[in-house]
């Protein structure tokens, strides 16, 4: 399918990263009007064999298309056009980065926007999945302050059903996100990472900053100060 003809006029660049780079299109009144945000998927990398690519396109997009909640995006339909993938997804206006740092949130509606992160999270994690790089970036509000999580590159399959739960491992998120375990152990349970993840959403919410910014007692003194004055988190649980 082309997808300016399937869909209509490309508008800006919302974001680019590892993954690829989305942009708006705006759909034309005849197919209903709406603005998409679509995420182009990264060309295939140098050595990367087409099998290779193929699959890796297809686990996100897959993933992408199998979430169905409130307060995570959904995926409309995935476009393939003269070698290039598309994923279309609901377009939220407003990154929560930006609304955090304008200063204008109240508790209560920092509570409610938490609360809405808590119940995607909960979601995911029901489904098996755990997202593995939740920061202010990664949500996003639409107009009437629902908050959906966005990008599932990096998400991972920790439980299949009747299996056991299978451990993430390797350097995996943005840095002030991080848990300690992602960075010191060679194995970790990545629903606890995303809970540390969410625990530092909330910490921006109300302190407007990043608390530290790496969770390594070596290079952070600030890091280092929460620790020490919080011997009863190094304890290990009995």
């Amino acid at each position: 399918a082309h997808m300016s003809k399937k869909y209509g006029k490309w508008g800006k660049v919302l974001g680019s990263g590892a993954g690829g780079t989305v942009r708006l299109i705006k759909a034309s009144t005849k197919a209903g009007g709406r603005t998409y945000a679509v995420k182009e998927f990264r060309p295939r990398r140098n050595g990367e064999s087409e099998k290779e690519y193929q699959k890796k396109v297809t686990a996100e997009f897959c993933v992408g298309s199998a979430l169905k909640h409130v307060n995570v995006i959904e995926t409309v339909d995935i476009v393939s056009d003269h070698g290039h993938y598309y994923e279309v997804m609901e377009y939220a206006p407003y990154d929560l980065f930006s609304v955090v740092m304008s200063g204008k949130m109240t508790r209560p509606e920092i509570y409610c926007v938490f609360r809405q992160i808590c119940d995607g999270v909960d979601y995911l994690h029901g489904m098996g999945l755990a997202h593995r790089d939740l920061k202010l970036d990664n949500c996003v509000m639409t107009t009437d302050n629902v908050v959906k999580l966005i990008d599932f590159g990096t998400a991972t399959v920790f439980h299949y059903p009747g299996k056991a739960l299978i451990p993430a491992s390797g350097i995996v998120g943005s840095d002030p996100y991080l848990a300690p375990e992602v960075l010191n152990a060679p194995v970790y349970d990545p629903r606890k990472t995303d809970v540390w993840s969410i625990g530092i959403i909330f910490m921006c919410m109300i302190l407007r900053r990043f608390p530290w910014k790496i969770p390594d007692l070596k290079t952070d003194p600030s890091y280092r100060l929460f620790v020490q004055s919080h011997p009863e988190l190094c304890e290990k649980p009995p």
